[in-house]
């Protein structure tokens, strides 16, 4: 059975949201800037399976600045549940982070590449269907 050209559409379209969800994961994860000593740490959790947690983060700076970090239930989020005394270095552009010096790698980095390769490999699909070659 052969597959009809809206049927072809429909699964590169598919793969195109694939791919924008993976990019703005990875955006999302690689635009976060912290350095600093956690100072105070409140997590809350929605009731009534407690499932999807967020943790506010109140950070100090080395400049003793402070700035407030929300580690919410989503993959780019760093770490929620974080003691307060905890130090964080996570750079701009960098996808993983350490806490109190030791590296921290929980970002699934290989899916998100995954899912967006098959979304790009769907684009140059889709051109190559909508142009009939």
């Amino acid at each position: 059975m052969f597959a009809t050209r809206g049927q072809y559409r429909l699964l590169l379209a598919f793969g195109l949201m694939m791919s924008l969800l993976a990019a703005s994961e990875l955006y999302k994860r690689s635009i976060i800037q912290i350095d600093g000593t956690i100072i105070s740490s409140e997590t809350s959790c929605i009731q009534p399976a407690n499932n999807r947690c967020s943790t506010v983060y109140i950070i100090e700076r080395s400049d003793h600045s402070r700035i407030e970090y929300v580690a919410g239930p989503v993959d780019h989020s760093l770490r929620r549940r974080l003691p307060a005394g905890a130090t964080i270095v996570k750079d701009k552009w960098a996808l993983d982070y350490s806490i109190d010096g030791k590296p921290n790698e929980d970002f699934p980095t290989k899916l998100y590449l995954l899912l967006l390769g098959i979304g790009l490999c769907s684009a140059v699909g889709l051109f190559a269907i909508k142009s009939g070659t």
